[in-house]
């Protein structure tokens, strides 16, 4: 199994945020933390941004019960496998409905 990393979350959490707020339209990106991102966005496109912190909150889920596993913070016994399970589950899941409307966006803006 790869490590995962906070820096990597990190990265991929920012990563996104800026791709979402860019595909809703939000100017000057470049020059917003990804906390006012995410407030703007709430504010332009509430369906979007209801998806993304979906996606973040099963995303920061996952992560936890996949730190536990890898560092071994609690024997590895069937119930926090089987919430990893749920969790990698509930995580691709949300990645495919905010991909979808990742898609609708910018198929959207190109017309």
């Amino acid at each position: 199994m790869v490590e995962s990393t906070e820096f990597g979350v990190g990265y991929t959490k920012v990563s996104l945020i800026r791709r979402v707020g860019i595909a809703a339209g939000i100017t000057d990106i470049d020059f917003l933390t990804p906390a006012e991102i995410r407030r703007k966005l709430g504010v332009v496109d509430p369906e979007t941004s209801g998806l993304l912190e979906a996606f973040l909150n099963v995303f920061d889920r996952w992560f936890l019960y996949t730190r536990m596993i890898e560092r071994r913070i609690t024997s590895h016994d069937a119930q926090l496998e089987a919430e990893r399970t749920a969790a990698v589950e509930r995580r691709a899941a949300a990645q495919s409905q905010l991909a979808k409307r990742l898609l609708h966006l910018e198929a959207k803006d190109s017309r």
